[in-house]
């Protein structure tokens, strides 16, 4: 899934695979700092407007770090996250969990 990323750098792009209740992990060549604060731009299968969620940086991979998959990238914590927002993420994830 395709998730825009904005930081003090500017607006980036990169992917994730890995969406949970509390946070997200962002596959991009251009991760940044534990501590920075950036804003994600992201839109579920289903719905017609991206959430704006505000995360916090937690911990960064970079390149050849490890063989888990997802590449480089950045482990975000949600910091704020409106109640929309976060019941659309849950429900997506019970959606997903019910399916598998």
């Amino acid at each position: 899934m395709p998730i825009d990323v904005e930081d003090d750098l500017g607006r980036h792009r990169g992917l994730t695979q890995n969406l949970g209740v509390g946070g997200i992990f962002v596959a991009t060549g251009q991760p940044g700092r534990p501590g920075d604060r950036v804003t994600l731009r992201f839109a579920l299968p289903g719905l017609s407007e991206p959430l704006l969620v505000e995360a916090e940086v937690r911990w960064i991979r970079e390149p050849g770090q490890s063989k888990q998959p997802g590449g480089p990238g950045m482990g975000l914590k949600f910091a704020k996250l409106s109640m929309h927002a976060a019941a659309t993420i849950d429900a997506f994830l019970r959606s997903r969990a019910r399916a598998e």
